[in-house]
């Protein structure tokens, strides 16, 4: 909503990968340009890449959050007039979902219903270096009550993605998501032992008339066959 917050709430985390997507150590910022620059330059030189990891905290209104390196536009500079600008925007989305992870995987295994992870596991590669990756995300308000009573708040959601060029701006992967103002509510419930009566009469019922007809087909059927071989 017009506002940009660094890392305000929340923990977030960043690995080094090599160019197969196996860690190397943990990232830590370092406050020296022209070290970093050193850094970036051999790591880009190495095809690394990184791995971001944790939760963030946001407010309830349409926002985005976003992967850049708009924050070392010094770095990014040197590089392009070093002829280094080489940034692989090539990614995939582990996990993304909205709400606490231990209820979502609760509710994952309880109630097998609802999309709480549409994005998991996607992949796109590309070297171009000139590539913006959107993902338009729409969020929805859910509520899980299982068979005690407990309720559980989390978020569905929906996702489509667009590329852009980059043109002048830096590439980057944006996740712009919109919370609906609709809630969605499951809830679980026993059955009552009349209701579970009558469904046990009507499957009987239908299991009688289906072995009714059978049967009166397999009569007709003989009698024909019997009368067709007298003749």
């Amino acid at each position: 909503m017009g506002t940009h917050s660094f890392e305000k709430e929340g923990d977030l985390n960043k690995n080094i990968i090599d160019k197969r997507g196996n860690v190397i150590k943990k990232f830590e910022d370092i406050s020296n340009n022209q070290f970093s620059y050193e850094i970036i330059k051999k790591s880009i030189q190495d095809q690394e890449g990184c791995q971001l990891y944790g939760n963030i905290s946001i407010l309830k209104v349409p926002g985005n959050f976003h992967i850049s390196s708009n924050s070392y536009a010094n770095i990014v500079s040197k590089l392009a007039n070093d002829g280094l600008y080489k940034f692989d925007m090539s990614h995939t989305i582990n996990h993304i979902s909205f709400g606490k992870e231990d209820d979502i995987k609760f509710i994952k295994n309880t109630f097998n219903t609802g999309i709480l992870n549409p994005l998991d596991n996607v992949h796109k590669a590309d070297a171009s270096n000139k590539n913006i990756y959107e993902y338009y995300i729409k969020v929805v308000p859910t509520t899980y009550i299982d068979i005690d009573g407990n309720n559980y708040n989390v978020h569905q959601f929906t996702a489509n993605s667009n590329t852009l060029k980059a043109n002048m701006m830096f590439p980057g992967l944006f996740f712009r998501y919109d919370i609906s103002p609709i809630l969605v509510k499951f809830t679980q419930s026993k059955e009552r032992i009349f209701q579970y009566f009558v469904e046990l009469c009507a499957i009987i019922g239908g299991v009688y008339m289906v072995c009714s007809v059978l049967l009166t087909i397999l009569i007709n059927s003989s009698s024909v066959f019997f009368k067709n071989k007298e003749k």
